[in-house]
């Protein structure tokens, strides 16, 4: 008995070497490209980059800042100072809370870490999960937020609220952090790229965007775990949030691929227009596009912002 202790003592320890082995080197060839603010006594990581009125942008599940420096914000650099944040988990940013951040602290993370900066109000992007966090923050911090663009957000609910197998695993205490780094050691970087393509169905990434982004950082174990605990606990969140859509007063883009197979457009800004839809609220739904667009769509997201400032 004593030998199968041993083994399977070496076998751990043989994975987490590996693991921490892997994360390092990625860490090493994707570092920090921002600067860092403290917040409640943990740390956010964020960059600042052009000039004009403020616009807060928050990255989706399982992305980081990268997101948005790998091509949008030298587009709109000169129409906007652009502050581009790691979520809390995610990123080079710090964990807040062990059992996953909910929308709440995330928006109140947020917008501590704007106010530290020296920003009293802004205008929010948030593609994805960051969506959903900047609708909290408009919810929460009405007089923050002065207009929101929402790229295929989940806002709304959807049937049975349905999670991918894969992060309810991911979420499980000890189960979840031990079966992630077994997967980040043993299985080889183009499976985790082949999992971060298929978000763009029916398109696919861009050239050079996978390398940019660092799969390696979006897909290491402690960021995949916290990732999984936020969106597991999203759905009861949203729906809890639907009760307060009514006392939305700011302007709101839209826009969504009609293809979308991760955030249903049907289920989520359709039924949001349908429900809450008001003068105030506008629409772009782009035939064919998938998920990946906010690296694919682009000129329809620059427009968005445009009419977002009018």
């Amino acid at each position: 008995m004593y030998w199968v202790l041993t083994i399977f003592l070496a076998f751990a320890l043989l994975i987490w070497a590996i693991s921490a082995i892997k994360q390092s080197r990625w860490a090493a060839s994707h570092p920090p490209i921002g600067q860092f603010v403290e917040v409640e006594g943990k740390r956010l990581h964020f960059v600042k980059i052009g000039t004009g009125p403020p616009l807060i942008a928050l990255h989706g599940a399982g992305g980081n800042l990268r997101d948005f420096t790998f091509t949008l914000t030298d587009q709109i650099k000169d129409q906007y100072t652009v502050y581009a944040f790691d979520r809390p988990a995610h990123g080079y940013s710090d964990m807040f809370n062990p059992n996953g951040e909910s929308l709440t602290e995330q928006a109140r993370i947020i917008v501590k870490a704007a106010q530290a900066l020296g920003i009293k109000r802004a205008a929010v992007i948030g593609y994805s999960f960051g969506g959903s966090v900047a609708m909290a923050m408009a919810l929460d911090h009405p007089n923050f937020v002065q207009g929101l663009a929402l790229i295929a957000a989940p806002i709304h609910t959807w049937p049975d609220n349905t999670v991918a197998p894969t992060y309810r695993i991911a979420a499980t205490p000890i189960i979840g952090p031990v079966a992630m780094n077994l997967a980040y050691a043993l299985l080889p970087n183009s499976y985790f790229v082949d999992a971060y393509n298929s978000v763009f169905i029916p398109q696919i990434s861009p050239e050079g965007y996978i390398d940019y982004v660092g799969i390696g950082l979006t897909m290491k174990p402690q960021t995949f775990v916290a990732n999984a605990r936020q969106v597991v606990a999203l759905a009861p969140q949203i729906k809890e949030m639907l009760k307060r859509y009514h006392q939305l007063d700011l302007r709101i883009e839209l826009v969504h691929g009609a293809a979308d197979q991760s955030v249903n457009l049907g289920y989520h800004s359709a039924d949001f227009i349908s429900q809450f839809g008001s003068p105030k609220v506008d629409k772009h739904y782009i035939n064919g596009m998938g998920h990946g667009i906010l690296q694919l769509s682009q000129p329809e997201i620059i427009e968005a912002l445009k009419r977002l400032f009018k």
